[in-house]
């Protein structure tokens, strides 16, 4: 993304997730993905809605009462509420080496970023096995 915005990129992200992923119906943005309707008269809502997928982007700045309406449905509400666990990710990512890429060049990024996903499933392999180990310790104390 040199040179662009979250907004500029909003609409060619869903159509080639929508490629890769068929069945996908719905997708949470940050308010940096909305855009004001543009000289063509559609914002980036319309676009992606366009696409056959439901897109939960806030409203940037003052809502109007459509921009409320619509952010006040249980649907938009519930993926709202996914939403911190896909930056949780984003942070455990750049916790685990990702939050600066020293190489340069696509090929290069893109081994550093498959390193950085690797360590942090590693990581989270890692937590799961402790996990299961300290419930054996304690069905053992219980039993003794």
């Amino acid at each position: 993304m040199k040179g662009e915005q979250d907004k500029d990129v909003a609409v060619e992200m869903v159509r080639k997730s929508k490629e890769l992923y068929p069945g996908l119906t719905s997708m949470s943005f940050d308010k940096g993905f909305y855009s004001k309707v543009d000289k063509d008269g559609q914002n980036n809502h319309s676009r992606i809605e366009a696409l056959e997928v439901r897109a939960h982007l806030p409203v940037k700045g003052r809502r109007n009462k459509a921009a409320q309406e619509r952010e006040s449905k249980e649907a938009f509400v519930v993926a709202r509420k996914q939403h911190p666990a896909v930056e949780s990710a984003i942070n455990a990512l750049e916790s685990h080496g990702f939050d600066r890429c020293p190489d340069k060049g696509t090929p290069n990024f893109e081994r550093y970023a498959a390193m950085a996903i690797s360590a942090s499933n590693i990581h989270h392999l890692g937590a799961i096995i402790m996990a299961r180990e300290i419930k054996v310790l304690r069905r053992k104390r219980k039993s003794a």
